[in-house]
């Protein structure tokens, strides 16, 4: 018997097949895969997980990226010449261990499979840089998201962050491809047992509706679970939300910046009958 989330995937996907023949503009279609949690279904929350999708084609796309609604879900699709999809495999992009590990593949004429048969990817300086930047630029879309008033959001980017760390960390500890740990149960057993709960809470509530309180002490509990991860001091959200309450100030922009692990937020204050731009940076020395 199929599950509610089953079922709509199972539309989705095939919505994506009737398409096939309209992405032949992109040219030489060669392999269409969907990537992401829409490949793994217990990870995939309707309403807030995107459908992640690679279309290969044989010659570079002059437009490489391009979104659309299938059934109410955002469709992000990702046109890459094999040449280019060669290359983030032997660079050690974390996109090819996704690809190597969860796919669902919707056409392919041999391409995709003689690829993943062939080229196993491997944990290099790349892999190691991208996943520490994203683990802080996830952390800070988070708290954006949260000033936003958008919690649900917030929590989805956290959740991100949390499990962006967990494989740098897992890289560093030196896995490889088999192993990366890309499901929800996968990063989980690479936590300490401390932090397991942090990310089952994550979890749970980038299912469901939150309000404030509850998406906060969510992005302090992975502020303080990254920072002890990371060897690093990622100042107090509340304390700066405080700041920002005393400025009474409406916020623009989050910045969490990786190498110096301070936030800054820029806002719009008013002064006197004028309103002005400030800028709060918040770190721990």
């Amino acid at each position: 018997m199929c599950t509610m989330t089953e079922e709509f995937l199972r539309k989705v996907f095939t919505s994506l097949k009737d398409m096939v023949s309209a992405l032949s503009a992109f040219g030489d279609v060669r392999s269409v895969v969907v990537f992401g949690s829409a490949a793994r279904l217990k990870d995939f929350v309707k309403d807030i997980s995107d459908i992640d999708v690679l279309v290969i084609t044989r010659k570079r796309p002059r437009i490489p990226h391009y979104g659309f609604e299938v059934h109410g879900a955002e469709v992000s699709i990702t046109i890459m010449s094999l040449d280019d999809v060669r290359k983030i495999f032997e660079s050690g992009h974390p996109l090819a261990f996704m690809l190597y590990k969860y796919t669902k593949v919707l056409v392919d004429d041999g391409t995709f499979s003689t690829l993943i048969s062939t080229i196993k990817p491997k944990v290099t300086e790349r892999t190691l840089r991208i996943l520490r930047h994203s683990t802080f630029v996830a952390l800070g879309l988070g708290l954006e998201k949260y000033f936003a008033q958008l919690y649900r959001e917030a929590i989805s980017h956290a959740y991100h962050a949390v499990r962006h760390m967990v494989r740098y960390k897992a890289c560093l500890k030196g896995v490889d491809a088999n192993n990366f740990p890309i499901s929800d149960d996968e990063v989980k057993s690479f936590l300490p047992e401390y932090a397991k709960g942090v990310f089952e809470k994550l979890v749970e509530l980038r299912r469901r509706k939150i309000g404030k309180e509850d998406c906060m002490n969510a992005l302090e509990d992975s502020r303080k679970l990254i920072s002890s991860e990371m060897g690093c001091c990622i100042p107090s959200f509340r304390d700066l939300e405080q700041r920002i309450l005393e400025e009474n100030g409406h916020i623009v922009s989050v910045m969490l910046e990786e190498k110096t692990c301070s936030v800054e937020v820029s806002c719009i204050v008013r002064v006197d009958s004028c309103y002005r731009t400030l800028v709060l940076k918040c770190n721990n020395k």
